[in-house]
């Protein structure tokens, strides 16, 4: 691995500023160590070629793929990610006029994703 892609961490905030936060499920074992006394980690991330990355693909009503959802980060971690969509109707029971999307981590819901509609960007609120 070249030496750019090894990075020296030593608290959690150094390693989600670096890795991001879906660190916090990808590598819990990094920052359980930060967190219980380990002074400095050498951290060096997965090759994405070396790895597969979890996806969900979304279908319509009629069973078409409509979009594909990917983990962040490469790793087993990614299996234990689920995903819950709500929609809100207009008054006609058939148009989607908002939809909610959750990312769950083992049930436990870790980003929201609100108020989509078509042409409107998402909100987004993730608790790492």
């Amino acid at each position: 691995m070249p030496a750019e892609i090894v990075k020296s961490v030593t608290t959690t905030q150094g390693l989600f500023d670096l890795f991001g936060t879906a660190t916090l499920y990808s590598f819990p074992e990094a920052v359980s160590a930060l967190v219980n006394g380990v002074s400095e980690m050498i951290v060096s991330p997965v090759h994405p070629g070396t790895g597969q990355v979890a996806e969900a693909r979304l279908q319509d009503d009629e069973g078409e793929d409509v979009a594909v959802l990917r983990a962040r980060a490469v790793g087993p971690w990614g299996n234990d990610l689920s995903v819950r969509i709500t929609r809100a109707l207009a008054g006609d029971r058939r148009t989607v006029r908002r939809v909610t999307l959750e990312v769950l981590f083992k049930g436990r819901p870790i980003e929201r994703h609100s108020n989509s509609s078509s042409g409107r960007e998402m909100t987004t609120t993730s608790s790492p």
